[in-house]
């Protein structure tokens, strides 16, 4: 296929158009909003303290203590006296940080992040034609979703906010932003469907409520520099100061997220960092808030956003008011199932293990730093004065004046070192290993560890599974949540009404392969569900399916019913991606391709009208010389019986279906057209008879004599007719031609 320029034809402005409203509306729902912001205070503050501790262990800073004065988490030099209450507490000589926090959330986050989710649309009412078209549609725009929010990247920050957070909440919409996505041909800025991540620190919500659809308000916070936000509100940018912010509740929340983004020391002191940055919050409204309002502003607000609100303010100053229900652009996740939205993260119960070991382990350090005996001399033969000005050097040599009679050893004396007990190293041990494994579920068999009861190779393998199995209380509700996610991106393409969309998308699974993507937005209208593609209790990494395929790849030697499986174009391609030679061609995976990327594309309409026989045809026809179509047919049957593909579509898009039918028929007939050429063949020599001759061969052997009967008669009348093996005649030349075409014509018939 050639190379297609990534392009994007907008048909209508997508930018989201902030509503005027009335001044004193604005000044309603400003305190509205500061009265949800200041709600559950007490509790908001607690999640704060704990998101914030823990995002510090995260980074390796373990030696906390709070500080009521500053209202933050501190930490100070070794052995300073941290002020913690309005006293003073002395702190151990060694604060270092053995973080075992860290290691054991990566391990989590590796496995959440070994394998991909895959999201399926399906019509809403199979019956009706608008919900098949956009589930078609929607099916293809994933692609194009997936480029630009990649599922693992999302996935390795979701796994690490699981850890210290627990609840994270992904915000997706429509941008327009030229500087990621490009300008179009009229030089109007692209957009795109984009998702962001956020954890507790910057998502506040009604934390006693446990179902996200009773909350009647949400709020994002993110900190950005002024000159950022003046660009983005030109209108209020004179309004925007430095550092601004809204309420109290606001400025612990603002402190907490920049401080553990600076990942400074001294941890109380933001710097300049609280000077250039200004914090700017969205609010997700219910229209149920609106009750909350004088019955005139509740009114209009139900009017003009019937199902809700969003409202961006930078500090305490209004910036836009948009349409924008918290369904369609918010979807709360949660590492642990619980009541209400303070949850545990999965790295809670490391904590009070982490700082047991720092405390242990910096005690053990204080052993061989201070334990080590003193030595003691005889002050007759040692001077101790000149020891102090003495220059220590490598090898040195020091003269004693040995008393006489007395050996030179008796004058000095090493007393015993203190050694740290061997209880104190087995409980470190203890510490480290299985109780961190155990409370963090992150069992040592996932990384491949045996135990002394299942040493073997299927012991190993039984015992990682069993451990993945705890990994998958995370995963079933995270798939059920991201096909959510990518339904709400497919709902803000298609309210964005920016007409095609044709794109490059990387091909999963063969690197360096493109595919171009073409949809039109307005097919995405139309009421369809998102389910999970598959239903894992755990997420498989390639390696462990990679191991699986080549061990079905030895078994298929002495089995002839795998080896049939193993001979499938896909299954071939999944030996390759387990090869990992990207160079290794798969004999029919082009042509396998190709049919199953027309299919998607077929299934988009029902059949056309053949305007010479008025029989319907399909709308993609075959290329009779070039198509592989034996290949392309039998990509085509496997679709046609998958009970999950093409038996699905024939009852849910009966046009769709009978669109491919046609399709694949006419390949069909191509391949019976040659299968019945061969049989004949076959038979003739079988009997002995003459091979039944081509009518298009015989036809091109017939117009070739002819123009070389031609040719030779006028090179004959030049007298430029070679003499050899022909008689000297034009009669002879024309007759060794011919008999040269009837051999070619032969062999290729016979071939």
């Amino acid at each position: 296929m050639p190379e297609v320029e990534d392009e994007e034809e907008l048909t209508d402005n997508p930018e989201e158009e902030s509503s005027e409203l009335p001044e004193d509306l604005r000044l309603e729902l400003t305190a509205l909003c500061r009265k949800f912001s200041t709600r559950e205070l007490k509790d908001r503050r607690y999640e704060l303290r704990r998101a914030r501790q823990k995002r510090f262990f995260w980074r390796g800073i373990q030696h906390l203590v709070w500080n009521n004065d500053s209202q933050a988490m501190v930490t100070m030099p070794m052995g300073a006296t941290t002020p913690a209450g309005g006293g003073g507490t002395d702190q151990p000589s060694f604060q270092r940080a053995f973080n075992i926090y860290t290691p054991y959330g990566r391990a989590f986050c590796a496995t959440f992040t070994g394998n991909q989710p895959a999201t399926r649309f399906e019509p809403s009412d199979p019956t009706e034609d608008i919900d098949i078209r956009a589930a078609a549609c929607a099916n293809k725009f994933r692609k194009i979703y997936e480029k630009w929010n990649p599922p693992k990247l999302m996935q390795q920050e979701m796994g690490r906010l699981f850890w210290t957070d627990d609840r994270v909440v992904l915000w997706t919409r429509w941008e327009q932003d030229g500087e990621r996505f490009g300008y179009n041909k009229d030089g109007n800025e692209k957009g795109q469907a984009v998702t962001t991540c956020h954890g507790v620190l910057e998502h506040k919500c009604p934390i006693t409520i446990s179902d996200v659809h009773n909350f009647v308000y949400q709020k994002i916070s993110i900190d950005l520099d002024i000159a950022t936000l003046k660009e983005k509100y030109p209108d209020i940018a004179d309004q925007i100061t430095d550092g601004s912010q809204g309420t109290m509740d606001d400025a612990f929340a603002r402190n907490a997220r920049i401080a553990t983004a600076e990942g400074t020391t001294l941890l109380s002191e933001g710097g300049d960092a609280l000077a250039h940055l200004s914090s700017l919050d969205y609010f997700w409204l219910r229209p149920a808030a609106y009750t909350m309002l004088d019955d005139q502003y509740r009114d209009q607000l139900r009017e003009q956003y019937p199902r809700g609100i969003r409202l961006a303010f930078v500090g305490d100053v209004f910036a836009e008011a948009i349409a924008g229900s918290m369904d369609d652009e918010l979807r709360v996740f949660h590492a642990t199932a619980g009541d209400g939205q303070n949850r545990n993260g999965l790295g809670d119960w490391i904590v009070p293990v982490q700082e047991e070991l720092n405390n242990l382990m910096n005690m053990t350090q204080e052993y061989f730093e201070y334990g080590i005996g003193e030595e003691l001399s005889d002050n007759q033969i040692w001077d101790s004065d000149a020891d102090q000005d003495r220059r220590a050097v490598p090898g040195g040599r020091q003269t004693v004046v040995r008393p006489s009679g007395t050996p030179l050893a008796d004058c000095f004396y090493t007393r015993t070192g203190t050694e740290p007990p061997e209880l104190l190293i087995r409980f470190i041990e203890y510490l480290q290993g299985p109780l961190a494994q155990f409370l963090s579920s992150q069992q040592a068999a996932i990384y491949g560890e045996s135990d002394k009861h299942n040493e073997t190779a299927k012991g190993i393998a039984l015992l990682r599974n069993q451990a993945l199995g705890l990994v998958g209380l995370v995963w079933m509700p995270f798939t059920q949540g991201w096909a959510e996610v990518v339904h709400q991106a497919v709902k803000a393409t298609s309210a964005a009404k920016v007409g095609k969309i044709s794109t490059l998308v990387p091909v999963q699974g063969r690197k360096g392969s493109t595919e171009q993507v073409d949809i039109d937005t307005e097919d995405l209208k139309g009421n369809i569900l998102s389910t999970p593609e598959t239903d894992e209790n755990f997420p498989e990494s390639w390696t462990e399916k990679s191991n699986k395929l080549m061990g079905l790849l030895s078994d298929s030697e002495k089995n002839p019913a795998l080896a049939s499986i193993m001979q499938l174009p896909a299954n071939q391609q999944l030996l390759k991606m387990a090869f990992g030679l990207d160079e290794l061609e798969v004999p029919g995976q082009a042509a396998n391709d190709k049919q199953l990327a027309e299919i998607d594309d077929l299934l988009l309409t029902g059949p056309t009208v053949d305007p010479q026989t008025g029989q319907p045809t399909s709308t993609i026809p075959i290329d009779p010389d070039f198509d592989d179509h034996a290949a392309e047919l039998e990509a085509g049957k496997r679709w046609v019986v998958d009970p999950e593909q093409g038996q699905k579509i024939k009852r849910e898009n009966p046009a769709g279906f009978m669109n491919v039918r046609l399709h694949l028929l006419l390949h069909k007939q191509v391949v019976d057209q040659a299968q019945a050429q061969q049989q004949q063949q076959a038979m003739a020599l079988k009997h002995g008879a003459p091979a039944p001759v081509d009518p298009e061969a015989q036809a091109a052997k017939q117009l070739l004599v002819k123009d070389a009967a031609d040719a030779i008669q006028q090179l004959d009348t030049i007298g430029h007719i070679p003499p050899a093996y022909t008689g000297g005649t034009v009669t002879g030349q024309v007759s060794a031609l011919k008999e040269i075409l009837d051999a070619g014509v032969k062999v290729s018939t016979n071939g």
